[in-house]
């Protein structure tokens, strides 16, 4: 924690510098990032408990479409027709609707400082914050055990093709009894074949 609050510097100028220096620091205090939104979460709902339930169904309508439905809406009509509302067209759908109901309902003060407040404060911080020397030695470590391990993987696969192919994995008899009973069993049965005379 005593990391999270020193070494403060002015931002590089150049976008490349600035970007890797952001994305690092996010990397690094991931945790402290994470529990600064959440301690500004539970600040802003205890002072806006009514208007904070206001915005629980939005929550729950979002977290329901993203997760749950994975961004595929069936939507039937008065005529027995089915819409599908999918991808960009539903997300743009849900943050028209979220928009109509949060200016309605008074809550878009609140929505600001749950997402503005915390995210500006976490981009300033991991933007003048200097990465410190063992953070970066740590992204070198990744990166270099990344691509020492795709260069294995590469070696691996070109020695399988000059001995002829690879050998598939080995699998558990028991296992392979039962995935071949799951397939006999949802499998279509053959058509009946009728014999034509030629008489």
């Amino acid at each position: 924690m005593k990391d999270f609050f020193s070494a403060f510097n002015v931002p590089p100028v150049q976008w490349p510098e600035g970007q890797k220096r952001v994305l690092t620091n996010l990397l690094t205090f991931r945790a402290n990032y994470a529990q600064f939104i959440l301690v500004w979460w539970g600040l802003v709902i205890l002072r806006y408990p009514f208007r904070a339930f206001l915005l629980l169904p939005v929550a729950v309508t979002w977290f329901h479409i993203i997760v749950v439905r994975r961004r595929v809406l069936n939507v039937t009509l008065g005529d027995g027709k089915v819409l599908t509302l999918m991808g960009s067209q539903l997300l743009t759908m849900l943050s028209m609707t979220t928009f109509v109901y949060v200016a309605l309902s008074g809550c878009l003060q609140l929505l600001l400082l749950l997402t503005a407040v915390p995210v500006l404060s976490v981009l300033v911080h991991a933007a003048v914050r200097t990465p410190s020397l063992q953070s970066e030695l740590e992204n070198l470590r990744s990166e270099f055990l990344l691509s020492l391990h795709s260069a294995l993987r590469e070696k691996d696969s070109e020695e399988e093709e000059m001995e002829g192919g690879a050998a598939g994995p080995q699998r558990d008899p028991e296992m392979a009894r039962r995935v071949e009973e799951i397939r006999k069993k949802y499998r279509t049965p053959p058509a009946k074949s009728k014999k034509v005379s030629l008489d």
